[in-house]
């Protein structure tokens, strides 16, 4: 019987002590999210987002709506995966954005917050301006949309009626 405990002990000790161990900034995540269909309620995990903020149980991420705050509750961390893993690859390149040029020797590394203006350029291609999360209105910067994450791109030209191909010349 004391064996039996033991083991018990020991397997429940490990499922605590890893749900105790609370996440950091930079770690990947999955979020748990469920959705009714009919009268099931389906359970997925989305991801994977990155930590970006921490504040206790909540977690700042980057996600396709942008950044948000959801609660560490929602989220579990992703397994850790082989440094050639070409899924990891493509969810790390899909989160990538351009770097903000510094004063100092090396860019600054940015992450995309929301769009705070729109224009078109001497050959009327459509430029976006970019509010950097973490960063104030003196580090706002222009890109054209090409250069920027394709989904929040879409979804501002759909909210502000924009279009992405050139606009007709009125000559």
């Amino acid at each position: 019987m004391e064996k039996a405990q033991a083991r018990y002990k020991r397997a429940f000790d490990k499922r605590v002590q890893a749900r105790r161990e609370a996440p950091r900034v930079g770690d990947w995540v999955f979020e748990k999210s469920h959705e009714n269909q009919g009268v099931r309620l389906v359970f997925e995990k989305l991801g994977p987002y990155q930590i970006l903020k921490t504040e206790g149980r909540r977690l700042t991420i980057e996600s396709d709506d942008g950044i948000r705050t959801i609660n560490g509750n929602h989220a579990t961390r992703t397994p850790d995966q082989p440094k050639g893993d070409p899924a990891r690859a493509r969810a790390l390149a899909a989160w990538q954005v351009p770097s903000l040029p510094s004063s100092a020797s090396k860019p600054i590394e940015a992450v995309f917050d929301h769009f705070v203006g729109q224009g078109y350029d001497e050959h009327e291609r459509l430029m976006l301006k970019v509010r950097w999360f973490r960063y104030g209105p003196r580090e706002d910067s222009w890109h054209y949309v090409e250069d920027l994450p394709a989904e929040n791109v879409r979804k501002n030209c759909m909210q502000h009626r924009l279009t992405v191909r050139r606009r007709a010349s009125n000559n």
